[in-house]
């Protein structure tokens, strides 16, 4: 059963580790795109690139675990 049970949790782990990266992958991509002076006005750029990486990072998770 112990074995079970960290096999899940490296399985988590290994899950989140991919998720995370193409989330931050993402991030990158969706910065290049977007010109600087649209979320400058708004907010710093550190903060535009935290909310994008967590959207991502939301909606990646809610599509593996519907899938799953």
């Amino acid at each position: 059963m112990e074995d079970l049970s960290k096999l899940i949790l490296d399985v988590c782990l290994a899950m989140n580790l991919v998720i995370t990266m193409i989330a931050y992958g993402l991030t990158i991509i969706t910065l290049e795109v977007i010109p600087d002076n649209w979320y400058f006005k708004k907010c710093s750029r550190i903060q535009f690139e935290r909310f994008v990486f967590f959207c991502y990072f939301l909606i990646i998770w809610g599509i593996t675990l519907i899938w799953l």
